[in-house]
């Protein structure tokens, strides 16, 4: 038995080494993307399990804009796909009681992931419980303001995934 007492209230998540796990197992670097994936929503279902209230994913950094093109172009179709599939789970989501925060600069994504995520940001507005996404945020950023940004939001409208 877990003492919630124990556990923290946030955890952050830097989804960093797929390509690098993918490569180790003579697999392309876009299959570490898609398990990276699978990863994520096995995490925010543990996280909620164990009644962490909030997680954030560092997803996707500035630099990784400078990967070849196909990669990044197979990151995005990933985030497209989780985002169309958060959608598609909104009555699970809501059950969970999670609620999707996306932080990082934003105007860089493609227009369509920007218009998913606004709408998802848009579900369960009066649910206390976020799950966030940091898209194109810098290296630095995890350690540096995305966090007090997110921490600091959460008197406002939580800006991280609320699990609980």
């Amino acid at each position: 038995m877990i003492d919630k007492e124990l556990l923290p209230q946030h955890v952050g998540i830097i989804m960093d080494g797929n390509g690098r796990w993918a490569k180790k197992r003579g697999l392309p670097r876009t299959e570490g993307h898609k398990r990276g994936a699978e990863v994520f929503r096995a995490i925010s279902t543990y996280a909620s399990d164990l009644g962490i209230p909030y997680v954030t994913f560092y997803a996707f950094s500035t630099e990784n804009w400078k990967r070849p093109e196909n990669e990044v172009s197979v990151i995005m179709d990933i985030f497209r796909d989780f985002l169309r599939e958060a959608e598609e789970r909104q009555e699970e989501n809501k059950a969970r009681g999670f609620r999707f925060r996306f932080i990082g600069d934003m105007t860089v994504m493609p227009e369509d992931i920007r218009n998913l995520a606004a709408f998802m940001e848009s579900q369960n507005p009066r649910i206390s419980a976020p799950r966030s996404t940091s898209p194109s945020t810098t290296a630095a950023e995890p350690r540096s303001h995305a966090p007090q940004n997110c921490l600091r939001s959460r008197s406002r409208t939580a800006r991280c995934l609320r699990t609980t």
